[in-house]
């Protein structure tokens, strides 16, 4: 999930992306990873990180200086890739 305030009960393990604007024990650590472990860790992303936000069923990527959503899904239809809106970017070929 990508959020701007710390949640209020935390299970250890969970992690957030860390939005614009974070407050509370979030402040200052906008765009990182918060991890919650007993206490919050934030983690630095780099160029290259993913990933699968739930709220939004979606694969982000770390651009080195934004959170980009991908708006691709994998289809179990073709072994390309396809648009959220369902249209063929990309089509190697059908399966079965």
């Amino acid at each position: 999930t990508i959020q701007s305030a710390p949640p209020g009960a935390p299970v250890d393990g969970q992690r957030w992306i860390v939005g614009a604007a974070a407050t509370g024990a979030w402040a200052g650590q906008e765009n990182k990873v918060a991890l919650w472990s007993s206490g919050w860790l934030f983690f630095t992303p780099v160029a290259g990180w993913q990933a699968f936000v739930v709220s939004s069923n979606a694969i982000r990527l770390w651009s080195g200086a934004a959170w980009l959503d991908t708006a691709f899904l994998l289809t179990s239809t073709y072994t390309g890739m396809r648009s959220r809106d369902g249209a063929d970017r990309l089509r190697f070929g059908q399966l079965g």
